[in-house]
């Protein structure tokens, strides 16, 4: 049976017995958690689909593995926070501080990240198909080995971001900053890079096709 929480009682309670509270928890579906201080807790494996994190702070949290589809998490502060394996598929993280944050192998498919901040953050092997991070700050990020096709990612600032064999396939980079960022291998065929910002961007051995369209005068190496 699903737990029922009220998060009129969750706020009442002090960190030490909020955070024993839901670390006894396994099953935190559609829970009510928004704008709680929850830094530095332990929800690993934990399921919290369709719960609402929106505010809640999370910096430093560790949620290896936890079930996050369709969960709210938007303008959360999650710096610092392990979600190494988790589902986020379908979720909500619009604004949302995923700084210095420990994203590896994560599934983000369709999820909603645009305007949030993931600078230095570990993606790699990430599953970012259909996710829209338009307006994303992804600076310094490491992204080699995911998988971003159809990512819509227009404006987003990847200076400095390493893809390595990423895989954006029909990704949608318009107007993107991808300066000094890091290609190497990743598959670019049909994604879409109108006014896209690449001075030094590192293209070696990388794939595309005459669907992919380049900023107005720039030439890819041969």
């Amino acid at each position: 049976m699903d737990a029922v929480f009220h998060h009129t009682t969750l706020c009442d309670l002090p960190p030490p017995l909020l955070h024993n509270h839901l670390l006894r928890s396994t099953d935190l579906k559609h829970a009510n958690l928004s704008g709680l201080d929850l830094a530095g807790i332990d929800v690993s494996g934990v399921d919290l689909r369709g719960a609402d994190l929106s505010g809640a702070c999370l910096a430093n949290a560790t949620l290896v593995r936890a079930d996050l589809r369709g969960a709210v998490l938007s303008q959360a502060d999650l710096r610092g926070a392990d979600l190494s394996g988790a589902d986020l598929a379908g979720a909500s993280l619009t604004g949302a501080d995923l700084s210095h944050a420990r994203l590896v192998g994560v599934g983000l498919r369709g999820a909603e990240l645009s305007e949030a901040i993931l600078t230095n953050a570990n993606m790699e092997q990430a599953d970012l198909t259909g996710a829209c991070l338009e307006g994303a700050v992804m600076i310094a990020a490491q992204l080699s080995g995911a998988v971003m096709v159809g990512v819509a990612l227009d404006g987003a600032d990847l200076n400095g971001a390493v893809l390595v064999g990423a895989d954006l396939r029909k990704a949608h980079l318009e107007g993107a900053e991808l300066s000094e960022a890091v290609l190497l291998h990743a598959d670019l065929d049909g994604a879409w890079l109108l006014a896209a910002q690449l001075q030094g961007v590192v293209l070696r051995r990388a794939r595309w096709s005459v669907q992919t369209r380049w900023p107005c005068g720039f030439r890819p190496p041969a």
